[in-house]
């Protein structure tokens, strides 16, 4: 039997930068698409894809083993949309030990043999699919968070709905 899951390691949001998103989101003025929930709100940092369920534990590992020292990430004020305006984001100010850590992990999956995209990072929140806007996003509030823990999600479907299931427990901080 092929036991595999869909992963990808990202960052969980504080509660009050989850609620600034939420709220810039919910402004947002748009006739076709999807806003995400926001329990769906993260910062991915590398996509691995179907992964055979048994690595979980390794690459939980991994993704602890890369994480040296927590950091903090602020919300940028602009919203945007990439692939032909179809993805709406939220973005993070420019931060180096953002960057050093999806470098980092991802070098560290490529040596342990799981799949690391090798293209520029980008780092941003995707908070709707599908999308044609009818008006500019609105600026969002440049909330400041705490990034203390990698965490492992799995993408799933239940009950028709997408939703992106911690297998680790994320640290919280506000």
């Amino acid at each position: 039997m092929n036991d595999s899951k869909r992963l990808f390691f990202g960052l969980t949001l504080s509660d009050a930068a989850r609620r600034a998103v939420a709220r810039a989101a919910s402004a947002v003025q748009f006739d076709r698409g999807r806003l995400h929930p926001p329990e769906n709100y993260h910062i991915t940092l590398v996509f691995l894809g179907m992964t055979p369920a048994e690595a979980a534990p390794r690459l939980l590992r991994l993704g602890e083993a890369a994480m040296r020292k927590p950091f903090e990430l602020v919300l940028a004020p602009e919203m945007g949309t990439f692939k032909d305006g179809t993805i709406l984001w939220a973005g993070v100010e420019p931060s180096e030990p953002l960057f050093a850590l999806q470098g980092r992990l991802a070098a560290m999956l490529r040596e342990n043999g799981f799949p690391a995209d090798d293209a520029p990072y980008r780092p941003h929140i995707t908070l709707g699919r599908g999308m044609r806007l009818t008006a500019p996003p609105p600026p969002l509030e440049p909330t400041a968070f705490s990034v203390g823990a990698v965490t492992l999600f799995e993408s799933l479907r239940l009950d028709g709905r997408l939703v992106y299931r911690p297998l680790n427990e994320p640290r919280k901080g506000d």
